[in-house]
């Protein structure tokens, strides 16, 4: 059988050439290695027409380990064109296409040795990205930058991208960085406080972002902000503050108590608050007997980082200085008003090897997911009642679930993915029709014969 000419190409934004199966006498070419972002990828194939009618079946292997072992990964008819791979995790993966052709004669004929014909990094972690402001530079603001990830690549274009706007502003200007930088000046034109955003982006295109402020001042300098891998967007870096609590509404309670008073009592007591770590403001509380110890209720503006101290007030008027500049609240409390967005990508049902099996893919994008954010369930009906099978996982983006035996589970039903943030926000998505797990062909034999009935 002649060799075959195969096309392969992955769904991450990328067309490879086309997969010869090398002549004996030619030097294999390798492949570049490309990158993915999903566990579960498609790769179709494209037969040689004059070629394919010889064909029976086509066979993906992959190695993870450098081609020392290759395992069948999957199959597929030539008419179906591609191969539905799925990755056990993260990692180096190579690929090798074997064909059957009609008379069961297999090339090549073992896998010992082959050439690969693709090479895929799959990556589904985005990168740790940290800014920190810079002290100004006579008419230039500054920021400097650490991203950690395996697959980054600081010297590409599009590795880094950096934005800023005058506080308050709605619009953002992009700011030239020099491939290979970790920081950058510029000009603001402003002499007010200013935002900057740090997007990262890795070589599958997982992408984190980071936040600071500075200002010719060099107000801001102390108020970095990072954002950890899992979600897009990311969530606020610990060291913000490794205790902060978080809450999904405006309105907050204060419980308190006062620990050290003298013979004249408390007079009253004051809420300072800041939003950056530098500049503090009073809060307006209404009246209130100080004495009882709270709870402080008071609503604030809305979304974002909001710092706490009480200073109480003696009966004759004594009281500690406001905070300082810089000095650390006594709390911290990151209002997040906003549902975690939940798509759901994928429900494939396991055929063959995978029988049994169901395949889930979702992404959430949410800045403040915590470490174990995602519950799985399914459901006959779109409205419920919903039985979880895998609760309290982590937003790895991708799970296959094992479906109990002997008809535990209905037959189809539908699936939902559901996201909880840290502050207690809920977002979900459900499969808009049922699924469909009956996967068995019916079989029937012949147990007896009789005459016919006239």
């Amino acid at each position: 059988m002649r060799k075959l000419a195969l096309a392969l190409w992955l769904p991450v934004l990328t067309v490879l050439p086309a997969l010869w199966v090398p002549a004996h006498a030619q030097e294999p070419i390798q492949p570049q290695v490309l990158y993915a972002r999903q566990k579960q990828i498609a790769i179709p194939f494209d037969p040689d027409p004059a070629e394919a009618h010889r064909l029976k079946q086509l066979q993906l292997y992959y190695s993870g380990d450098q081609g020392k072992t290759w395992h069948l990964g999957a199959t597929a008819a030539p008419d179906q064109r591609k191969f539905n791979f799925v990755a056990e995790g993260d990692g180096y993966y190579l690929f090798a296409v074997q064909t059957t052709d009609n008379n069961n004669r297999n090339y090549p004929e073992k896998m010992d040795g082959v050439t690969p014909g693709l090479r895929v990094v799959i990556d589904t972690t985005p990168p740790i990205v940290n800014v920190k402001a810079l002290p100004p530079r006579g008419s230039e603001v500054g920021v400097t930058w650490e991203v950690r990830d395996e697959n980054f690549d600081p010297t590409r274009q599009d590795s880094i991208q950096i934005e800023y706007r005058a506080n308050g502003s709605l619009s953002w200007q992009p700011v030239f960085r020099t491939p290979g930088a970790n920081q950058a000046f510029w000009a603001p034109g402003t002499s007010a406080l200013i935002d900057v955003k740090i997007r990262a982006r890795d070589l599958a295109g997982n992408t984190a972002e980071a936040t600071t402020q500075v200002s010719l001042t060099g107000q801001g300098i102390f108020g970095t902000q990072g954002f950890t891998p899992g979600v897009a967007g990311g969530a606020p870096s610990e060291a913000v503050d490794n205790n902060r609590r978080f809450i999904n509404t405006k309105r907050i309670s204060l419980n308190y108590e006062i620990t050290e008073k003298g013979p004249s009592g408390i007079s009253g007591i004051d809420l300072w608050f800041t939003t950056d770590g530098r500049s503090w403001s009073k809060f307006q509380l209404p009246k209130a007997d100080p004495n009882l110890g709270g709870p402080l209720t008071f609503e604030v503006q809305g979304e974002g980082l909001y710092g706490f101290t009480l200073v109480p007030k003696s009966g004759v008027g004594l009281s500690a200085p406001p905070p300082a500049i810089g000095e650390k609240p006594q709390l911290w409390i990151e209002v997040d008003l906003t549902k975690p967005v939940v798509q759901l990508e994928s429900v494939m049902v396991g055929q063959g090897d995978y029988k049994g099996k169901l395949s889930i893919s979702w992404k959430v994008s949410d800045k403040n997911l915590g470490p174990t954010p995602i519950t799985l369930s399914y459901g006959a009906a779109k409205e419920g009642p919903w039985v979880p099978f895998a609760s309290k996982i982590a937003d790895t983006g991708s799970y296959i679930w094992t479906m109990p035996a002997g008809g535990l589970t209905p037959w189809q039903f539908h699936i939902k993915v559901e996201a909880v943030d840290r502050a207690g926000n809920v977002g979900e998505a459900v499969t808009p029709g049922l699924v469909k797990v009956d996967t068995l062909h019916p079989k029937a034999k012949i147990i007896d014969v009789q005459p016919g009935i006239r």
